[in-house]
């Protein structure tokens, strides 16, 4: 990805760096679910740091929002997905055999202190083609409250893979294997009509399964 980090404007150094992670300020709760999330979120911290699992990290440093070891990705509504094996590129960029693709949309996080709320990511799938916990590249960046109230997380997000046609170039397969994946619903689509059910129910999932970050219905049923 280094033309990637040339078009940002980022030296190698910059690029490889892991960014320092700060905990975010959250504005004081000022309704009575959004109390039980705070205290059950920090309730759940303390349980994961005692069972000792992992925060996230990201594979590579990516310079600023990629973290390395800072909270947990509790569950992950993902917008859009792509993914694909390169045969071989024209400029030499990709690793022939390879699979390459990204995929972006919201976390649910939590962290050490038993701060919870919402960010937007963007993560990049690793030479196998997995999304294990560790695997990807990935940033955070754009930290809010908009979906604690009314986002079911992955427990309703399923969404499915369609197999694209390969991608030619001068005549030849350079890309197969591709991909995309859609998700039924936007996390934005729900109402609130129990707010905070959804994140609650993540996070107890999330410490019942012992730090496992969640993911979209069908996300690992690659085409």
């Amino acid at each position: 990805m280094a033309w990637f980090d040339r078009l940002l404007g980022r030296s190698a150094s910059q690029a490889e760096s892991w960014a320092q992670w700060i905990e975010p300020v959250l504005p004081a709760p000022s309704e009575d679910w959004d109390r039980r999330l705070r205290a059950y979120g920090m309730r759940c911290a303390r349980e994961l740091e005692q069972a000792g699992a992992p925060k996230w990290t990201s594979r590579k440093g990516r310079g600023d929002n990629a973290y390395r070891n800072a909270f947990w990705v509790v569950s992950v509504d993902i917008e859009a997905a792509n993914r694909y094996m390169s045969l071989w590129s024209p400029q030499g960029t990709l690793k022939p055999n390879t699979f390459n693709g990204s995929m972006r949309g919201y976390a649910l996080i939590l962290t050490g202190a038993g701060g919870v709320f919402c960010s937007k990511f963007e993560m990049w799938f690793p030479p196998s083609g997995n999304h294990e916990e560790g695997d990807l590249d990935s940033v955070f960046y754009a930290p809010s409250q908009e979906l604690l109230s009314s986002s079911p997380w992955a427990g309703r997000n399923t969404g499915r893979w369609r197999r694209k046609p390969d991608v030619k170039v001068y005549g030849a397969v350079a890309q197969t294997f591709c991909s995309e994946f859609k998700c039924a619903y936007p996390p934005y689509a729900f109402s609130n009509e129990n707010p905070g059910k959804g994140s609650s129910i993540a996070l107890k999932k999330f410490v019942e399964g012992g730090g496992k970050t969640q993911w979209p219905r069908h996300f690992a049923n690659y085409p």
